[in-house]
């Protein structure tokens, strides 16, 4: 993601470090010193006095920082410290070879961890898309037998209102209004299907003009 993360470092010098919070990984924004220069410059840098160091960091005599780069892209870095009689040219040129040649093999690593990450991301995408069709087929499967038990109350009711006296109009109000309501419950399964897709709705032919025309009277 942009930070430095510091997989390997020396055992014995983390567990001196007295630095609050210590951490592998480094931020972007909190990049600084003579490490923090060399990954934003793309430079090797060598200081071998001047040295500061963060409160309950081991004291730093001296220091050599070499960013490992491939196709111009800052993909890790080498740092030395505290050398005997400090860091010379060739300890850089030495060290610059190192990263040259470790460029590749890394570049390497990382692109298998992205296409792991690609392919985990892609696996739990496929799982979602299945639970969705799982839900969608179950769901659809419920509206037909709602509208299958619909259609088998909208017959009851209707056989009943024609068998009604015709006198007897409170019963027949009454199942009017459980016709209606079971007619709307048809409506409400049928949407369902339509917009899971497994039925089509109606096709109406429509006059646009005036569709536009009955909208803006609605301004007047």
């Amino acid at each position: 993601d942009g930070d430095l993360v510091c997989p390997t470092m020396t055992s014995h010098i983390w567990e001196k470090c007295r630095i609050p919070d210590k951490n592998i990984i480094f931020p972007r924004e909190s990049w600084g010193g003579l490490w923090g220069r060399s990954l934003s410059e793309k430079k090797s840098l060598i200081a071998n006095e001047n040295l500061k160091a963060p409160m309950g960091h081991l004291r730093l005599d001296n220091a050599m920082a070499v960013p490992i780069i491939n196709q111009n892209k800052v993909i890790g870095q080498f740092v030395l410290a505290n050398k005997e009689e400090g860091y010379t040219k060739q300890d850089l040129a030495l060290l610059e070879k190192a990263a040259n040649q470790t460029a590749s093999i890394l570049q390497t690593l990382l692109d298998k961890i992205e296409q792991q990450k690609l392919q985990d991301r892609l696996d739990r995408v496929n799982r979602e898309l299945h639970k969705v069709e799982s839900l969608n087929r179950m769901a659809g499967a419920i509206a037909h037998n709602y509208n299958n038990l619909l259609t088998i109350v909208i017959a009851g009711v209707e056989m009943a209102i024609e068998n009604l006296p015709e006198d007897d109009q409170r019963a027949r109000r009454s199942l009017n209004y459980a016709l209606d309501a079971a007619n709307k419950g048809g409506d409400i399964g049928s949407m369902l299907l339509m917009y899971l897709g497994q039925s089509k709705g109606k096709e109406v032919i429509t006059d646009l003009m005036q569709l536009s025309k009955d909208f803006l009277n609605t301004f007047d």
